[in-house]
């Protein structure tokens, strides 16, 4: 504690300073007045904490105002130490201040609730605190039990809850979409406040962007937490365990693989694998396929072809390990097209499994409703449905987000060297070169579709007649 002597001086007790009395490295470098050696007087110290409540309750223009006033004063006085010590304060707060890089009008203080929730029922609320424009908070929380419940709900639910005990209560809410029983949480946070709390749905400008920030870091932040859930030893044993109760294994899968094929109406179609070894990511050990067969619409085809390729590496000198377990994206027929690469290259001793998304229907009450993630097992007809918060699901749901982003990424690399080979590389006259200026002088395909003849003509040695068979080929 701190107290004062009858001229005002405080000292601490019992004495923290170090011995002889003397202060610590922090008042020599103007951290700190030094209250445990008696070098501050109380008001001082309590006017030193008044302003630090000012600055991280978002107060810093009141604060700034005041500072300079001070300097002001202590220029007249001549006192040129305290005023530029006060000048390195001001600048020391606007350097702070601008690394915030979202702002709102000046004045404003509200809160912003961005939500977001996974299909295991599991719930993230953002919430930023923006005081006197500017973001000087924010918190996460997570809320279980929120399967089937819209975004308002979710908000609704957290709103009273939090509010009820939140010491600081703005005066204005921010959020995406009214919410049930909006108008008794705006009576009841105003009588907790003392006076009138609004809510604001956000539909453009500063608040939106706000509010859009605020979604993106819920969604993030659920993300983050199933990563975490796995990333924890405990956690990934037990959903290997679990996985291996549930799919009949005599012992939990060691390396796992997954299956993704990706295309657009059966054009430039690739095919993921990805590898968990004891529940985590291999990715040195990642593959990519590209159709041998030509294009094609048919997702079983196209899954079949892949796992023979796979399967017949696993034999020779620089063979692929054989998994425990292979995941297929999709359903039963791409089960059945997986387990007919299995028996074609003699591997059916390997256990197979497809995992089907999850589909979104209305219920009878014209709410929507979420179908868990079906998993379906060779030889039985019912699928298998997983608890939606156990370890297992989590790890299903994982391994393939996995591979769909795995495969997403290849397949939009191929479709954009496809487009601009189509466009440019059939034209004669065109080499790489001339590609290569072409495309740093437009920036993009699109960029020189909307070029005329005379633009050009000129770039990378391209005449007007070059030229004009180039445009009629973007045409």
């Amino acid at each position: 504690t701190i107290s004062a002597d009858g001229e005002g001086t405080g000292r601490t007790e019992p004495p923290s300073a170090l011995p002889n009395g003397r202060p610590c490295i922090l008042h020599d470098i103007g951290r700190c007045g030094a209250p445990c050696a008696g070098l501050i007087s109380r008001a001082d110290y309590r006017a030193s904490v008044d302003r630090s409540v000012l600055f991280f309750a978002g107060r810093a223009d009141e604060l700034a105002r005041e500072a300079r006033a001070e300097m002001a004063r202590a220029s007249e006085a001549l006192e040129f130490e305290r005023a530029a010590a006060l000048r390195d304060q001001l600048q020391a707060m606007d350097l702070t201040l601008d690394r915030q890089q979202v702002h709102a009008y000046a004045g404003d203080d509200y809160d912003v609730l961005g939500a977001a929730i996974d299909d295991s029922g599991f719930a993230a609320v953002q919430l930023l605190r923006v005081r006197d424009g500017t973001i000087v908070g924010r918190d996460q929380f997570f809320l279980e039990g929120s399967l089937g419940a819209e975004i308002p709900e979710v908000i609704a639910s957290f709103a009273r809850q939090h509010y009820a005990t939140a010491t600081d209560l703005p005066p204005a809410l921010v959020v995406a979409a009214a919410f049930p029983e909006q108008e008794a949480f705006a009576i009841f946070a105003s009588e907790r406040r003392g006076s009138r709390v609004s809510v604001y749905l956000a539909r453009r400008g500063l608040k939106r962007s706000h509010l859009d920030l605020a979604e993106r870091n819920a969604v993030e932040g659920l993300a983050q937490l199933r990563t975490e859930r796995l990333a924890r030893p405990d956690r990934n044993d037990a959903a290997l365990q679990e996985l291996a109760g549930a799919l009949g294994l005599a012992s939990p899968p060691e390396r796992i693989e997954c299956y993704d094929v990706s295309h657009i109406q059966g054009t430039d179609v690739v095919a993921s694998m990805v590898v968990f070894q004891d529940g985590r990511p291999l990715k040195a050990q990642y593959r990519r396929f590209k159709a041998r067969g030509g294009d094609r619409n048919d997702d079983f085809a196209n899954m079949r072809d892949v796992l023979v390729r796979r399967f017949r590496r696993a034999d020779g000198a620089e063979a692929w390990p054989l998994p425990d377990l292979v995941i297929i994206d999709g359903g039963r027929g791409q089960l059945a097209a997986g387990l007919e690469a299995l028996a074609q290259t003699a591997r059916g001793e390997i256990r197979m499994v497809g995992l089907a998304k999850e589909h979104r229907t209305i219920g009878p009450d014209g709410r929507p409703q979420h179908s868990p993630e079906e998993v379906h097992l060779p030889g039985i007809e019912a699928p298998l449905l997983l608890p939606r918060t156990s370890d297992a699901y989590f790890l299903l749901q994982r391994i393939r987000d996995e591979a769909h982003r795995f495969a997403v990424t290849y397949h939009q690399k191929l479709r954009g060297r496809r487009q601009t080979r189509s466009l440019l590389d059939d034209v004669p006259g065109v080499g790489p070169v001339r590609k290569r200026a072409l495309l740093r002088a437009f920036g993009s395909v699109r960029g020189l579709r909307d070029a005329d003849v005379s633009a050009i003509s000129g770039i990378g040695g391209i005449g007007p007649a070059l030229a004009g068979r180039i445009k009629e080929a973007m045409a």
